[in-house]
């Protein structure tokens, strides 16, 4: 080989000690961090260490929730809006029963004298009334009985309901006398849906 071809060949310097410390020393900060986020543990948490502020928004989802984990006395009044539910999140078997029920105390002119989730009551003619509800009672069962009304003395008579017509919120009251003859008279219907 002569001198010009020796040129070319690199030449390597010996690593010396201080070199393989300073390797050793940037391996461990590089893995050293990665470490010791992964043996952080609950336990090495103090209380209240981590809130709210601290927290991505989206960093808390319901997947990540213990079943019962979140109870009405830890939220917030008014904070559940109907735009903050899914569609179908809130199902009828979800509500309690006193939600789910309705009713109406109607006169004999068609008059609403109390109720729960109805919107108006009304008389047609002789007998004949129709009372709105604040939601689709299709699937609704109902119980009517004639009531006292006006007067503490409760006339006889029976009843009959019907849903009314095409107004899938509506449910028709027939009220009669003992004869059969239409007749007016106070009564009382109450929904389970």
């Amino acid at each position: 080989m002569t001198k010009s071809d020796q040129s070319q060949v690199p030449r390597w310097r010996r690593i010396g000690f201080a070199n393989v410390i300073a390797f050793i020393a940037l391996f461990v900060a590089l893995g050293g961090g990665a470490y010791a986020a992964s043996s952080i543990g609950t336990s090495d948490l103090k209380n209240k260490s981590v809130t709210t502020k601290k927290l991505d928004k989206k960093a808390v989802t319901g997947s990540k929730l213990a079943k019962g984990a979140v109870k009405k006395n830890k939220i917030k009044d008014e904070s559940v809006t109907s735009s903050k539910l899914n569609d179908g999140a809130v199902t009828d078997s979800k509500l309690s029963d006193d939600s789910k029920s309705r009713w109406a105390v109607v006169s004999t002119n068609g008059t609403l004298d109390r109720g729960k989730g109805v919107v108006s009551s009304a008389r047609f003619g002789a007998g004949a009334y129709e009372v709105i509800f604040d939601r689709d009672v299709t699937e609704c069962s109902w119980v009517a009985s004639i009531g006292a009304g006006d007067t503490t003395d409760i006339p006889r008579g029976f009843l009959r309901t019907a849903l009314r017509g095409n107004n899938t919120s509506g449910v028709f009251v027939g009220t009669y006398d003992t004869g059969n003859a239409a007749s007016d008279r106070a009564f009382h219907l109450r929904l389970s849906c």
